[in-house]
């Protein structure tokens, strides 16, 4: 039999013996954090993760040592090749930094070439609504007169 006790002020009872799910806890932590480490150990990116990851890096201003560790767990899912890493190399990758690019440049030579990414649409502005779109249309004509003589003729026949 165990004796419940109140605690100090708080009202609310405490067994005097342990906590029984105090061990699950425990293992609930560790396996969150065996969970993270393995994800954490080795990282896939793509070619555009990388570039951008490097690129925020260097405007970020990141230590050159501490990017280049953390390129050394990076394994890539497509092919890096030479050209991009000098781009890199000009746009301020420090030399730790472009050592670790080179050595996931040869890792990654027998992957595939990465995709090329489409560009983005254009921007088309929505269409006005129906009220302001016919007011415009009336009002063309009479807009139009001053640069086409011509069309303003045409317009009133």
């Amino acid at each position: 039999m165990t004796v419940k006790t109140l605690r100090r002020g708080s009202g609310i009872p405490s067994n005097s013996s342990q906590c029984e799910n105090g061990n699950m806890r425990v293992r609930l932590a560790l396996a969150a954090l065996v969970v993270c480490a393995c994800a954490w150990a080795e990282q896939n990116m793509t070619v555009d993760q990388l570039l951008s990851f490097i690129r925020s890096s260097v405007k970020m201003k990141m230590p050159d040592k501490d990017v280049a560790s953390y390129l050394a767990k990076v394994k890539l899912s497509e092919q890096l090749d030479e050209r991009t890493v000098e781009e890199l190399q000009g746009e301020g990758a420090g030399t730790k930094t472009v050592a670790a690019l080179d050595a996931l440049a040869t890792a990654s030579a027998s992957l595939p070439k990465p995709q090329p990414t489409a560009p983005k649409p254009a921007y088309k502005p929505p269409p006005p609504p129906p009220p302001e779109e016919a007011c415009v249309v009336a009002e063309a004509p009479a807009d139009c007169a001053d640069v086409f003589p011509a069309a303003s003729n045409a317009a009133t026949v």
